[in-house]
């Protein structure tokens, strides 16, 4: 058999470099098939390595969601700790100069709103199917309907996101007189 010598003006940067020389023994019909297949092969390992690559980035989305998660469980489990012992609540407000009562109802307030940052962060993660959402939602509002909450609400929002605060502002809250 006859053997062949091409030379590529017009490749793939990424693939080949200019003028280099291509030398094939095998040579079928007007195609290179031995280029052809080299080629595909390589456009196959490109879109794998972006498949793989945007697997990734989902697993360590997910894995950032439930360490956050995991911190605000802590917290949650503190708070109530703390609600459960009435030493240790009476110890708190007296520290802070406020009645049993207020420190009861700022961390029952801090709980739910939390909460509903926890839940906001997973829907927007795309982790809670939309018809949950719905339900979330209007607990959020009646959440929000409660003087105490709202109070806190008002003390600590600008704690969070700006795209969690404008969502309970504006579409949770509901506008008071």
């Amino acid at each position: 058999m006859k053997s062949y010598t091409y030379t590529w003006y017009d490749c793939i940067e990424s693939l080949m470099c200019q003028n280099v020389r291509v030398t094939h023994h095998l040579y079928f019909g007007m195609f290179d098939w031995p280029f052809i297949i080299s080629l595909l092969s390589t456009l196959a390992s490109l879109i794998m390595l972006f498949l793989t690559r945007q697997d990734m980035n989902r697993r360590e989305q997910k894995d950032q969601e439930m360490f956050v998660n995991e911190v605000y469980k802590n917290f949650q489990e503190l708070k109530l700790t703390l609600l459960g012992d009435p030493n240790a609540l009476r110890t708190l407000a007296k520290e802070r100069g406020k009645d049993e009562q207020e420190m009861k109802e700022g961390y029952i307030s801090s709980l739910l709103i939390n909460h509903a940052y926890k839940n906001y962060r997973l829907y927007k993660s795309g982790l809670i199917p939309e018809d949950l959402w719905e339900r979330f939602h209007l607990d959020m509002r009646e959440l929000m309907s409660w003087v105490f909450v709202y109070n806190r609400w008002l003390k600590i929002g600008r704690l969070f996101p700006l795209d969690f605060q404008d969502f309970i502002n504006n579409q949770v809250i509901e506008k008071r007189e």
